[in-house]
């Protein structure tokens, strides 16, 4: 007795995994066969497919990528994930690394007042050190 089943429930192959693989490798800077050694790959050629999406990669494979990588593996398998921060990508802003919260405005103000108590007590002082060593060094040298 055949059997129907719905496919649409199912969850889609992930679209952007030879493009993550890639990241992975090309961050690490090597060639295909240097990187299929790291990942207990066969050779360079399996890695050269798993990237253009010809092979079926290895469960074993994802795993080694994901542990050189320091990254989850949800993070090379979900699309709408960032590869290297694994928060989900809102497609329409630029990603940081860390996220601005818009109520710190205390936090600025601190920044501020720092910022000037470097410029007003440390940079005068740290000028005059310097100049005296450069003319210290200039009679030591050229004057004697």
């Amino acid at each position: 007795m055949p059997v129907d089943v719905d496919y649409s429930s199912l969850p889609k192959f992930p679209q952007k995994l030879p493009i993550k693989l890639i990241q992975i490798r090309e961050r690490a800077g090597s060639t295909w066969s240097e990187f299929a050694q790291q990942v207990n790959a066969r050779d360079g050629t399996e890695i050269a497919a798993y990237e253009n999406n010809e092979g079926d990669l290895t469960i074993s494979v994802l795993y080694a990528y994901a542990r050189f990588a320091r990254i989850p593996v949800e993070n090379i398998l979900d699309d709408d994930r960032d590869l290297w921060f694994g928060h989900r990508q809102d497609h329409d802003r630029l990603q940081r690394a860390v996220p601005r919260r818009w109520g710190s405005r205390v936090k600025d103000l601190l920044t501020v007042i720092g910022f000037f108590v470097v410029v007003r007590f440390l940079v005068p002082p740290l000028v005059g050190f310097v100049l005296w060593f450069i003319k210290g060094l200039y009679e030591t040298l050229f004057v004697s």
